[in-house]
């Protein structure tokens, strides 16, 4: 008898349990259905405040959005004949075993050093004369890239033409370095301005992917150019050639063009969150269809700050998108945020570390740039410069501020050297420690 009436108990129970929660979760379901209702109707409204400002929300709009200027050169035709043949695998195959462009290439010899494989690297440059040629002419034409790209593929969207790119960077610099060692200074700053002039042209593709590695050729120049001007007898006159491309850059503008373009082809996934295309397979994404527009609400309410705070100095951008990042977290951990806003906790942190990559970029520009500076102060004047400001506006247009904390960038001239220098993503000052790689600073030094 008692054991019966423990079952009953027990049945009961759990059947008031099981009653609860039903009735939470279609209390939960009835009130998502008229907030979806609601959100719809502000996301509507949203998508025309955006409109209004002139800014793409449709693939279609993205496109005329990025419709060259009939006043520029739309150089990207020429530099997709110069590339399509670098991103075969024959060039690979040609490359592999090669400084700065092949697989297991031995780390390079710069100028005064020995370099065994100096005729191979040659007889790659002649092979693909022509590629360099076609470059070079694309690069003096100082014009603007205007990929065609299928918006409405999403985030799938496809960007075959940096893979040609990024190796036509690498021959260019492998170009500069041969020049280097045969003391041909102007060539070798030609094929270093012509990637400079490479990476400027695609300032307003607008898709993240395309900005990042922008950014990353960028660094392959940077990089090469840290070893040579001190090794290299450059004109003062290529110096300048070099500074004049290094200006062109405005990682500000870039990385709102990012946002805009990521902007709507997140939208095309918020339109159709099941799948995208991706080559020949669909890919799942997770998705709540009956809050998909609170979701989508969400995510440009976010990105509309982002966006705007990308005007604000370097730190306050930095801080405000970290904010941004936690705030997502905060609103789609647990139940119901979880399944409320899936789409947008899946994208929006992503574009935290971005602005870490863009500021890293400016820092280095500005660097080399007042190294450059420095370095042409001496020639007229004898003598490295007591400090930056010395450089004002003869050889730099203003005094140059680090994009991580909003100061000038540090300058120590010592019995030993002179050293230029930004702190940093850290944050912290370690005394012009580091190299033009950022680690812990980010700093050139010239020798004395």
């Amino acid at each position: 008898m008692r054991k019966s009436l423990k079952i009953c108990i027990g049945c009961a129970g759990t059947f008031a349990i099981l009653t609860v929660v039903a009735l939470v979760v279609g209390a939960w379901f009835i009130s998502s259905q008229f907030s979806q209702h609601g959100a719809e109707e502000d996301l509507e409204r949203e998508l025309a405040l955006i409109r209004q400002r002139g800014e793409p929300v449709t693939p279609e709009e993205l496109e005329d959005f990025c419709r060259p200027d009939p006043s520029e050169t739309d150089v990207a035709p020429l530099f997709a004949e110069a590339t399509s043949l670098l991103a075969k695998p024959e060039f690979k195959s040609d490359a592999e075993g090669i400084v700065f462009v092949g697989l297991k290439a031995p780390e390079p010899a710069w100028p005064g050093e020995e370099w065994r494989e100096k005729g191979a690297a040659k007889d790659l440059l002649a092979k693909y004369g022509s590629q360099l040629e076609q470059l070079h002419a694309a690069a003096e034409l100082d014009g603007m890239a205007y990929h065609r790209i299928d918006f409405h593929r999403g985030i799938a969207a496809s960007l075959e033409h940096l893979e040609g790119w990024r190796a036509a960077a690498r021959l260019l610099c492998l170009e500069a370095l041969v020049a280097a060692h045969e003391d041909r200074p102007h060539d070798a700053a030609r094929a270093i301005c012509a990637v400079y002039a490479m990476t400027n042209s695609l300032q307003r593709e607008p898709v993240l992917v395309s900005q990042t590695t922008r950014v990353g050729l960028q660094w392959i120049a940077h990089l090469r150019m840290e070893k040579l001007l001190p090794r290299v007898a450059f004109a003062s006159e290529d110096l300048r050639a070099l500074q004049e491309e290094l200006r062109k850059s405005d990682f500000h503008a870039s990385l709102k063009q990012a946002l805009l373009g990521e902007r709507v082809l997140i939208l095309v996934v918020f339109s159709d969150p099941g799948a995208f295309v991706e080559g020949s397979q669909r890919t799942p994404i997770p998705d709540a269809p009956i809050q998909r527009s609170v979701d989508a609400m969400l995510f440009l309410q976010f990105m509309e700050g982002m966006i705007a705070a990308v005007d604000e100095p370097w730190p306050e951008v930095r801080r405000h998108f970290r904010e941004a990042d936690q705030q997502v977290r905060i609103r789609a951990s647990g139940f119901p945020g979880n399944l409320r806003y899936t789409l947008t906790a899946l994208f929006l942190p992503s574009f935290d570390s971005s602005v870490v990559v863009f500021a890293r970029a400016e820092a280095a520009r500005l660097v080399l740039d007042a190294a450059i500076a420095a370095e042409l102060f001496r020639r007229d004047n004898g003598d490295f410069a007591e400090n930056l400001q010395q450089l004002v506006p003869a050889y730099l247009p203003a005094l140059p501020v680090d994009p991580f904390d909003w100061q000038p960038l540090r300058y120590r001239k010592t019995g030993e050297a002179t050293t230029i220098y930004s702190i940093g993503e850290d944050e912290c000052d370690d005394g012009g420690k580091g190299d033009l790689a950022g680690k812990p600073d980010l700093q050139f030094t010239w020798p004395r």
